[in-house]
Formats: structure tokens, C-alpha cells, sequence
């Protein structure tokens, strides 16, 4: 009766022991893929086409909350990152560049330059 007692204990404290190593493990390379991920995801660049041919190139630097916008390959306007309820919004002292999913809007003081 006590090899019993003794053999279901040390079994239970196998399966304690073994049951604290697996976890840590597949933790360890979960927070390396988050990491990866958090540093593949603070540059984005996208390019945007509309219905005439315009073409709107854009750089969003994530970390700082900056975007750098190229208007059919022309100047750099250099526009912060803004509060949206919603979707993207940066502006700077003439322009203003707003967007949802695939759907993005620039204007040049109030009118609109380039809309997909």
C-alpha cells in the first residue's frame, strides 16, 4: 500500500515538473514574434492610384506618428499624426491627408488633390 502512495506522489510530482517547463518555452518564442512584429509594423509604405492616374506614395513612420506624402513622385509633404475616431488622419500647415481602409482623401487647404 505505501509503494502505491509513494509511486502515485512521485508521479504527480513528475507531471508538476514537467507541466511548468512546456509553458515557458512556447511564452519565450511567442514574445520574440510579437517583438518582430511590433518592429516590422513601424514603417509602412503604400501606394495609392485614383481613377486619373494620380498616384499617392506614403511612408507612415509609426513609432514617431509621422507621415512623408508624395504627390504623383513630386515634393515631400511632411504631415503628424493626428487623433482619428477612426481610420488616418495627418495634417500639417496646408495639407491634410484622411483615410479608411482603402478609401484615402488628400486636400491642400480645404480642396481636395487627390481622392481614390
Amino acid at each position: 500500500m505505501k509503494k502505491i502512495v509513494l509511486s502515485i506522489t512521485w508521479l504527480a510530482a513528475l507531471g508538476l515538473i514537467s507541466c511548468k517547463e512546456a509553458p515557458s518555452q512556447e511564452n519565450t518564442g511567442s514574445q520574440e514574434l510579437e517583438v518582430n512584429h511590433k518592429v516590422n509594423n513601424d514603417i509602412v509604405r503604400t501606394e495609392l492610384k485614383d481613377k486619373n492616374g494620380q498616384t499617392l506614395d506614403i511612408t507612415f513612420n509609426n513609432r514617431v506618428g509621422i507621415a512623408k506624402v508624395y504627390l504623383n513622385g513630386g515634393e515631400q509633404i511632411n504631415s503628424v499624426a493626428e487623433k482619428a475616431a477612426s481610420g488616418i488622419w495627418y495634417k500639417n500647415e496646408q495639407y491634410e491627408l484622411r483615410g479608411k481602409g482603402v478609401q484615402h482623401e488628400l486636400t491642400k487647404e480645404g480642396k481636395t488633390v487627390f481622392k481614390n
